[in-house]
């Protein structure tokens, strides 16, 4: 095994922090999945609270069926697919995009040293993922890294905002 550079443990260091912010990021996002979630089931703090507990926060609810789930009950709130489309226009592929890349955060593998054959010197990305399948290599910049956390933000707000309004009494949907 080669010795460490300052320069590879910077890199390592700098993945590792981006790996984790995505990851933290996502699980802001899937608690709120939940809660709405949640919400919609039970109107009762208590039953809400075990629906939570026993059937949202388990291993077996994935991230990915917690979007989807949400994205039919804001559809079935909305007036109509036209009315739902013009409120959200993105959100499917939005969603579907975040637990991708939240999942390839999760289980791919960060190389530790640059990979070979990738002109790019590892100071001009902060982290590499390499999907352990196929071999794959994607690369994110510093400003990639704000982009996916600006999306997943944005979502979260989402969450609030239609929260907020069916707390509320408020139509999820302007009629």
């Amino acid at each position: 095994m080669a010795e460490s550079t300052q320069e590879q443990i910077n890199y390592f260091y700098r993945g590792c922090a981006a790996r984790g912010t995505i990851i933290n990021h996502t699980i802001d996002l899937e608690l709120g999945l939940e809660e709405y979630i949640a919400h919609h089931i039970c109107a009762n703090d208590e039953k809400r609270l075990d629906t939570l507990q026993m059937l949202l926060s388990t291993e077996k609810v994935t991230f990915g069926s917690k979007t989807d789930t949400f994205i039919q009950i804001l559809k079935k709130k909305s007036a109509s697919k036209k009315e739902f489309e013009k409120e959200f226009p993105a959100i499917t592929s939005d969603l579907q995009n975040i637990a991708k890349i939240r999942n390839r955060f999760a289980h791919d593998i960060m190389p530790t040293d640059k990979p070979e054959g990738e002109p790019n010197d590892p100071g001009d990305y902060e982290i590499c993922l390499r999907r352990g399948s196929t071999n794959e290599l994607t690369f994110y910049t510093n400003d990639g890294i704000k982009e996916l956390i600006d999306k997943i933000d944005k979502y979260k707000i989402v969450l609030f905002y239609v929260l907020i309004k069916e707390i509320n009494g408020k139509p999820l949907i302007s009629r």
